[in-house]
């Protein structure tokens, strides 16, 4: 998840659309968004997984208009993952969760209203607790030091993208949960 348009680029609040845009690139370079859902939509067929990938053109408070147009073309054995930003997590540290609520990210609260369930698995991104007002932190940018960190956590992309489509809630809870960046314990 994260906010359309170039003015939100680089933000705290889309690091989800980051973590997207480095999944595309590593499954395929060339692929290329086009309009769709209410979204910059792609589909990468890999010799065995399909990935659909949903950047919503829809603000973040709006996600889940998207993934529900998405989801009532797209219905069967999908296996749906939500990246999005978390301040309640250090700059950096990301957690994979199956279930739960919105923990006050309007997003996630968008996304489970729309599909009528807290079984929305959701990998948060931690950016870091504002000092300063909530929606100027969101919408600021991060700190040198804190966007070495984040690129420590693109460069992992691929394998977390991996573990989470291939192996089961249990493994992919322990792999993903123990990462950790920039020192963190």
């Amino acid at each position: 998840m994260g906010n359309p348009g170039p003015k939100y680029r680089g933000t705290r609040h889309n690091i989800g659309f980051e973590w997207v845009d480095a999944a595309v690139t590593h499954l395929d370079s060339r692929a290329k968004f086009k309009e769709k859902f209410e979204s910059e939509w792609v589909c990468i067929d890999t010799d065995s997984t399909e990935f659909h990938f949903l950047k919503p053109l829809t603000f973040m408070n709006e996600s889940g208009r998207a993934l529900s147009k998405w989801l009532d073309s797209h219905q069967g054995e999908s296996k749906i993952l939500v990246v999005y930003d978390e301040m309640d997590l250090n700059v950096g540290r990301i957690r994979l969760r199956y279930s739960g609520s919105d923990g006050g990210h309007r997003g996630i609260r968008s996304i489970i209203e729309r599909l009528g369930t807290q079984n929305v698995p959701r990998l948060r991104i931690g950016i870091g607790r504002p000092v300063s007002e909530t929606v100027d932190f969101v919408l600021s940018r991060f700190t040198p030091d804190e966007r070495k960190i984040l690129n420590d956590v693109l460069l992992d992309v691929p394998a977390v993208l991996e573990i989470f489509a291939r192996e089961d809630e249990a493994m992919a809870l322990n792999w993903i949960n123990a990462l950790k960046y920039g020192g963190q314990s």
